[in-house]
């Protein structure tokens, strides 16, 4: 079964939480008053399997999250973590080291996961095909 994988930085722990992702408003908006709610009212929450012992019943954990620290796995694994949406990485190419963000969004009429790189020179990336040799430096949230 496939899964998609979100990560945020939890607003009580200050660290990244995995799991999946909903957008939540917390009361009924009135259709006469409240027809768009303001985006400041939402909560974004990442949900995951909670802990048990054997046999016994386990509860689902949930994180409030920072809603700008949202971010998710392309599926790729690299050097042994998963790649996600926001990470900052590096690829050794013949000519010099390459540094970039992993972004979302609409590249080349197709919307997918790609590099945007700080190298004016280079273009985007389509990660398909440069997964190999990348490195994970970081990321644009920490």
């Amino acid at each position: 079964m496939n899964r998609t994988i979100f990560r945020g930085i939890s607003t009580d722990m200050n660290k990244f939480v995995y799991g999946g992702y909903l957008k939540f408003l917390p009361y009924t908006p009135s259709p006469v008053r409240d027809a768009n709610p303001p985006e400041k009212d939402y909560k974004h929450l990442i949900f995951t399997e909670g802990f048990s012992d054997w046999n016994l019943p386990r509860d689902i954990s949930v994180y409030d999250i920072k809603p700008e620290t949202l971010g998710q796995c392309t599926g790729l694994f690299v050097d042994g973590n998963y790649l996600f949406e926001g990470d900052k990485v590096s690829c050794e190419r013949s000519y010099g080291t390459l540094h970039g963000v992993i972004k979302l969004g609409k590249y080349d009429e197709h919307y997918g996961f790609y590099i945007e790189w700080s190298d004016a020179e280079c273009n985007k990336g389509i990660l398909y095909w440069l997964d190999k040799g990348l490195k994970i430096e970081g990321n644009i949230h920490q």
